[in-house]
């Protein structure tokens, strides 16, 4: 089964402000150097096509900068790493290094996330890699994601990454339990507006699975692609809004409650009217 590349729900503005509290718990550095601001798009970081990334570096950057990683979301099917160009320059200007990447979109039932996490793998290698031609640091890398970027920025810390080499994550309306009967009724209904909105498509038989499609149909992988069931102690900040009508804000909620049950960092921040 194949499917075709769909166009990304774009964050609000509201995703600045929100994105913008990370500064209070991750500052970033003072200019205290000579080194300029650089930024450089479309740089290979793996075989595939799409394994590309975008950087913008601040002025005065320096060995103790940190690194901030940008995913965008997209349903895992669409999206581009261009949705958080502005963000990259954003936190670029308050003294963060950051990357925006593009990753292997899900086209082929069953492979989307195997796939994504490998060019994780690879994104993580290459920042790390270069910290010393580029300036920042190697050792305070955070994840920051939207929607399915949240979930992706979420999912590789807590299942693969290895211990020690993401310092936290941001989630933004990020995904956390794929074992969500809501979720799923979410999915189905966002899949049944955009098919309504391409003229010619022939109506489907049944609804689309997205959850099997890029994870697998069997319950296991739901269960090993959810944040939720594979929590580690990873700082976490989740931002969420009663009002959204594609991921349900109580993935959110209840990530963080299973992750102060156990006695890890994390904050939440619900807003009723978003």
């Amino acid at each position: 089964m194949k499917i075709k590349k769909q166009k990304s729900i774009m964050p609000s503005r509201a995703c600045i402000f929100l994105f913008s509290l990370i500064l209070i718990i991750f500052p970033g550095c003072k200019p205290d150097g000579q080194l300029p601001q650089y930024t450089v798009s479309d740089i290979s970081y793996g075989p595939d096509k799409e394994n590309t990334l975008d950087v913008s570096l601040p002025e005065g950057r320096n060995v103790d900068t940190p690194v901030i990683v940008l995913i965008h979301g997209g349903a895992w099917t669409g999206g581009d790493k261009s949705d958080f160009a502005y963000l990259r320059k954003y936190f670029s200007r308050k003294g963060f290094a950051v990357f925006s990447v593009n990753y292997r979109l899900a086209r082929v039932e069953g492979t989307g996330l195997r796939n994504i996490l490998e060019d994780m793998d690879s994104v993580i290698a290459y920042v790390k890699e270069k910290s010393g031609a580029f300036i920042y640091s190697k050792d305070s890398v955070f994840l920051a994601g939207h929607s399915a970027g949240g979930h992706i920025a979420l999912l590789y810390p807590l299942s693969r990454a290895a211990e020690g080499s993401i310092r936290g994550v941001v989630s933004f309306c990020g995904i956390a339990d794929l074992t969500d009967p809501q979720l799923e009724k979410f999915l189905v209904h966002m899949h049944e507006n955009q098919s309504k909105n391409k003229k010619g498509l022939m109506p489907e038989s049944k609804p689309f699975d997205r959850i099997g499609f890029i994870a697998g149909t069997e319950q296991e992988k739901r269960i090993a692609y959810s944040p939720q069931f594979i929590l580690r102690d990873i700082p976490v900040i989740l931002f969420c809004g009663k009002m959204d009508d594609i991921i349900p804000w109580t993935q959110s909620e209840n990530l963080h409650k299973k992750m102060k049950e156990r006695g890890f960092d994390s904050t939440l921040h619900v807003y009723p009217d978003m």
